[in-house]
């Protein structure tokens, strides 16, 4: 990946949502970048201390964007916050989020591992200051592809249905 390239805004962009909603310190530069190319989308960068409490009145977004404001919450609340974020306030969830615990400063810590376990993808790994970052991102559109034998040609049979007497 080149060193000027933003995984984070291109995935923003990837997406295209005509609303959004930004949460975290570094999330408002990407709605910044993403809002200038993009007037008539409806973006709100929450600059509160509690998201999760504050998710009610934001409503739903087709793009929930969480830069680096993962960490600054409680590892339980912050599960909370993903969850709903997942689950009922947006159709795709992007978050970039500071790994391992060698990052001062920080309320909780991630591993790649646990964001998995919510569903999500990694879509980017980068590095600062010999430290990783990770971006993840839940897409329901592309969550769960049905396998090819969960189809009516593998276990329906119709012209089989009158043949044996069960």
């Amino acid at each position: 990946m080149p060193p000027d390239s933003d995984p984070l805004a291109e995935i923003v962009e990837s997406n295209s949502p005509e609303t959004a909603l930004f949460i975290g310190p570094l999330a408002k530069s990407a709605a910044e970048s993403y809002g200038a190319n993009h007037a008539g989308a409806r973006l709100t960068v929450y600059q509160g201390t509690d998201p999760l409490a504050d998710l009610g009145k934001l409503g739903r977004v087709d793009l929930a964007v969480i830069a680096h404001g993962l960490e600054m919450l409680e590892k339980r609340r912050a599960g909370h916050l993903l969850a709903a974020l997942r689950d009922v306030h947006s159709r795709c969830l992007v978050v970039a989020v500071r790994l391992g615990d060698n990052w001062p400063g920080l309320i909780s810590h991630w591993s790649e591992n646990e964001l998995l376990a919510f569903g999500m993808r990694r879509r980017a790994h980068v590095e600062q200051q010999g430290r990783p970052i990770g971006v993840y991102e839940f897409n329901i559109k592309d969550y769960k592809i049905n396998p090819d034998w969960l189809n009516p040609r593998h276990w329906a049979h119709p012209e089989l249905w009158d043949a044996y007497r069960w």
